[in-house]
């Protein structure tokens, strides 16, 4: 009988420590770049224009106007969601709105969206903390109406 009672304590002290085993894993935190990113401005460099010229480099420039030499600059909003890595990228030039989509690959601080169309190059963005907002930058070589390079524009996208 007391060999029972032993028994039947082990058994329910194996059974107890059993069922304090974790068995759902805690969920990997989200990166940080999950989440709506809106275009919010745009940073002239490398431009080789003349002190009287309209803009110089360093300028901030509002996408929003849409008024930029002959230039006009799409707004564009990226979702970046978890799940499977997917991402939508709502692009807006002028009066019309494109949704393309895609996967992204993430290692800080690299964001690299790669779009499901085969003629849309991947894109690299940069995740990083300014003034203590995130953001995404990424940057575009501006051209002249013959395809000359006349500097670039670091955009950059806040959540």
């Amino acid at each position: 009988m007391k060999k029972q009672v032993y028994l039947l304590a082990l058994l329910c002290l194996v059974i107890g420590f059993s069922s304090c085993k974790k068995e759902d894993d805690e969920p990997a935190p989200l990166p940080e770049v999950v989440g709506k990113w809106e275009i919010d401005y745009g940073i002239l460099s490398g431009l080789t224009t003349t002190a009287d010229a309209p803009f110089q480099n360093g300028d901030r420039i509002d996408p929003h106007t849409q008024i930029f030499w002959q230039y006009d600059f799409p707004l564009s909003t990226i979702h970046v969601i978890n799940d499977k890595n997917l991402f939508v990228n709502i692009y807006k030039p002028g009066v019309f709105a494109y949704s393309f989509t895609g996967t992204w690959d993430y290692t800080s601080p690299s964001l690299i969206l790669k779009y499901d169309e085969a003629n849309i190059s991947d894109e690299t963005y940069t995740y990083g903390l300014q003034d203590g907002l995130e953001q995404l930058s990424t940057n575009e070589s501006l051209t002249d109406s013959t395809g000359a390079t006349v500097g670039q524009i670091q955009w950059v996208y806040h959540k």
